[in-house]
């Protein structure tokens, strides 16, 4: 008898293992992809002969100081259901400096900065840092930001939307 009842425990966990399976394959209700960009100069030749010269963002694949490279995020409801006020928050590398005026959304967003890596946003004329040369607070200039927060007023259901920003490798 206790041979058939480990053998019904076995198959209730072999029923099981599809169903967990499934639940760990559902998506959260919003997921967010990260591309980055950087921005490549060629020089074509046209139909009638010129060479013109063309730029274009192309994946971020070997940056060199100096270069500015722009992140894409991807956000997507993965619901049925709009979604509103969705807070998507960027870091910005220590490496790299923020393009003043950069940061964007396709969709209606509030866009915040941060100037203590995050644990506070705000608009950029209530951004204060305190002046290492003369100990007295002052406007943080757009270069010392070092996070982003877009609140997007709304995402349809089962649709994306993008934010973006700029910065340059120091």
């Amino acid at each position: 008898m206790k041979h058939i009842w480990q053998l019904g425990v076995a198959g209730v966990l072999l029923l099981s293992m599809p169903m967990v399976a499934k639940q760990a394959q559902t998506p959260p209700p919003v997921s967010v992809t990260t591309q980055s960009y950087q921005e490549v100069t060629k020089k074509i030749k046209t139909k009638n002969g010129k060479i013109q010269t063309v730029k274009k963002w192309v994946r971020a694949t070997r940056v060199v100081p100096g270069t500015v490279v722009k992140y894409v995020d991807t956000v997507t409801n993965n619901t049925d259901k709009p979604l509103s006020d969705v807070t998507i928050k960027n870091p910005i590398n220590p490496h790299l400096t923020y393009v003043a005026g950069s940061a964007t959304s396709e969709t209606n967003a509030t866009i915040l900065y941060s100037v203590d890596g995050g644990k506070h946003f705000d608009v950029p004329e209530k951004l204060m840092i305190k002046d290492l040369k003369t100990g007295k607070k002052r406007i943080a200039s757009p270069k010392e930001y070092n996070a982003i927060q877009w609140t997007i007023a709304s995402v349809p259901p089962e649709s994306n939307t993008t934010v973006e920003f700029r910065a340059k490798l120091k």
